[in-house]
């Protein structure tokens, strides 16, 4: 349906939206579905991945935190100082390891940043809203909108798409947020969430990851056969303790 796809791609061109309106785009592209039981994960695994990602990585300072995202944007980051590393648990699955990079948080505002990391090497990570028929720029601001994603996909030498959703919960419940991302070169994302976290002490976050594979029958992600959900848990240290 070509109406469908123009007003889903004017929702995703500017690739900040609340959860409102993510939930609606996700409805609209695919029926719920019941996701899967967590898998068990060797420890040493996890602890392998974690360490490499904000260990090594982060030493490296190759990934985009807070202050990329607040550079390219233009908008203040709350009045605190950036933290780095941050405490933080789980946030692996089967075939991506979430992991926060950093966090500003000044008593009331978080702004914090999640790398997404593929474990195939020829795996790209989308925003499971995107359509590979959208324009590249929705994968990235800096991509052009004369090039469809798949043709993007194509010409970068990706051989297979996975939808991600990461949604931030503070004790239990989903909390409203405004969410923007930056496209990594080797398929990976980094996710930027902005929200309120009002707390006297750390503040202690959960980020629900869920996945889907590509349905090419019904032009979105739904595939059953990749569907999976883990949580990464974090916490951000008080803003007294300066």
């Amino acid at each position: 349906m070509p109406e469908t796809r123009e007003i889903l791609d004017r929702q995703l061109r500017g690739v900040c939206f609340t959860p409102q309106e993510r939930r609606a785009v996700l409805h609209a592209i695919r029926k719920e579905r019941p996701v899967m039981k967590k898998k068990l994960i060797p420890v040493l695994l996890c602890f392998l991945l974690l360490f490499l990602l904000t260990g090594a990585a982060l030493a490296a300072g190759v990934l985009w935190g807070v202050e990329d995202f607040a550079a390219r944007s233009g908008i203040p980051l709350p009045d605190a100082p950036v933290q780095q590393p941050v405490s933080q648990s789980g946030g692996v699955g089967e075939e991506l390891t979430v992991a926060v990079t950093d966090a500003v948080w000044d008593g009331e505002t978080v702004c914090i940043t999640l790398h997404c990391q593929p474990h195939a090497e020829d795996l790209l990570l989308m925003d499971a809203c995107l359509q590979l028929d959208m324009p590249a720029s929705n994968l990235d601001r800096a991509l052009p909108r004369g090039l469809t994603i798949a043709d993007w996909v194509s010409a970068n030498s990706f051989t297979d798409v996975l939808g991600v959703a990461v949604e931030p919960m503070l004790n239990d419940r989903y909390l409203g947020y405004r969410v923007s991302w930056h496209l990594e070169e080797n398929g990976g994302c980094t996710l930027f969430y902005e929200f309120d976290g009002v707390a006297d002490g750390p503040l202690a976050l959960t980020f629900q990851c869920v996945t889907w594979g590509w349905d090419e029958a019904r032009g979105g992600f739904c595939s059953d056969g990749r569907n999976e959900v883990f949580d990464l848990t974090c916490t951000l240290k008080s803003p007294m303790d300066r």
